[in-house]
């Protein structure tokens, strides 16, 4: 119930195809200048997304807004934004979520619960084909398997399943919207910070 399927379907029409077009951005950029592009590129991405968040966050303090009904310049727009999403999580493989979010959030005026709830719709959809596409464009099926055998590969997305699953019952029914978008907020904030430092890390090996 704090989900809406109609504006998730409209977003997926951009967002699955967008996801292989960045898949195959990344091998490029990877292949033929450097990862470090795809970590920046991170950076200014969820700078973007922190400060539109923070932005609402002020305009309209704990007041719930009134919810948009969607029109078709409404979703025109909504289906840039997903493709926005869907290009960064086969590019950056961020998942595309905290885009989804801040779409939501300021074109439909969703609140926490119905915001995460359409974006995960639309993510779950997303990372599937990024991840799919990574591993048959990347070439690296078979060193995961000789890396990690096939038990973990079977038992991970079972567990991201199950734990999503209650992750989303728990924010649902236990805990307030304002926790929720600080808990976003510091997702997005530790997703800079780690990109920071293997930029860091990576500028120091170049001088050193």
């Amino acid at each position: 119930g704090h989900a809406n399927h109609t504006i998730a379907n409209s977003g997926r029409v951009t967002a699955i195809p967008s996801a292989i077009i960045g898949t195959i951005l990344s091998v490029l950029i990877i292949d033929f200048i450097d990862v470090a592009v795809i970590k920046l590129l991170a950076v200014i991405i969820l700078l973007f997304v922190l400060n539109l968040t923070v932005k609402k966050i002020k305009n309209t303090g704990d007041e719930e807004e009134e919810v948009v009904e969607s029109t078709p310049e409404l979703i025109r727009n909504y289906q840039y934004g997903t493709a926005f999403a869907g290009l960064s999580s086969g590019l950056l493989g961020i998942g595309g979520g905290a885009i989804l979010v801040t779409l939501n959030r300021n074109i439909f005026k969703m609140d926490s619960k119905n915001s995460s709830g359409t974006s995960y719709l639309v993510a779950s959809t997303i990372v599937p084909v990024a991840l799919l596409s990574h591993l048959v464009l990347g070439g690296v099926i078979s060193d995961i398997i000789s890396d990690i055998g096939w038990l973990p590969i079977l038992i991970l997305p079972v567990l991201v399943a199950i734990s999503s699953f209650f992750g989303a019952k728990l924010a649902i029914k236990k805990m307030p919207k304002k926790l929720v978008t600080n808990m976003f907020l510091g997702a997005v904030l530790l997703g800079i910070m780690r990109y920071s430092y293997d930029l860091t890390q990576h500028a120091y090996t170049l001088l050193t």
